[in-house]
């Protein structure tokens, strides 16, 4: 029972995941024309990215959940993807869309993710090997998923520029590095609550 609740919020959190955009924290100099602060002050300001959070939510739980609730949230995420992207396209197939390819490699990039994590979990440089060895899956589910599309070879290369290198590989690498710091911080906070409640009892 408590696995299934923890896999309905999981799947919970990568939907909502869609709808949270990243942004990234700056420190800007402007000049202030406040009587008590003339001249160039800092300003913390969120520079927002326009990129969704599921992959870092996606790496988050398949790092910190177990195989059974990864597979269970992810299928059920893909899923309902497939079901909006076909209402979106007004009943039309939604295989016919060349990124989907990024979509389905959710799966086996979670359950490799969850696979590597669980050998050291506490080591960090285990988190970022499993964590980009996660997003090198989707990308190699998504690039091959293109050849479908594409008539020769050039073609095929065309698309695997436009998608896997110009849009999302670089937006991917800054999630992934968010999912990271995000897994370690939680290592971090899981360390000092057991060290809180061994010192209370």
């Amino acid at each position: 029972m408590p696995n299934d609740i923890w896999s309905i919020s999981s799947f919970l959190l990568l939907i909502t995941s869609l709808f949270i955009k990243v942004g990234i924290p700056l420190i800007i100099i402007k000049k202030s024309n406040l009587p008590l602060f003339s001249g160039q002050i800092p300003i913390f300001n969120i520079y927002n990215l326009n990129i969704s959070s599921q992959i870092i939510i996606l790496l988050l739980i398949s790092c910190l959940s177990n195989k059974r609730i990864t597979l269970i949230s992810i299928n059920l995420y893909i899923i309902v993807c497939l079901f909006g992207i076909t209402l979106l396209n007004n009943n039309n197939s939604s295989f016919f869309y060349p990124t989907l390819g990024y979509l389905f490699g959710y799966l086996p990039a979670s359950q490799v993710c969850n696979a590597l994590y669980s050998i050291s979990p506490k080591k960090y440089n285990n988190i970022i090997k499993s964590c980009f060895f996660g997003l090198l899956y989707i990308h190699t589910i998504g690039i091959f998923y293109l050849l479908q599309f594409c008539s020769n070879w050039f073609e095929w290369l065309t698309l695997v520029i436009k998608y896997s290198v110009f849009i999302y590989l670089p937006r991917h690498i800054i999630v992934t590095i968010y999912a990271i710091l995000g897994v370690c911080f939680l290592q971090i906070f899981f360390f000092l609550n057991k060290k809180i409640q061994y010192v209370i009892k």
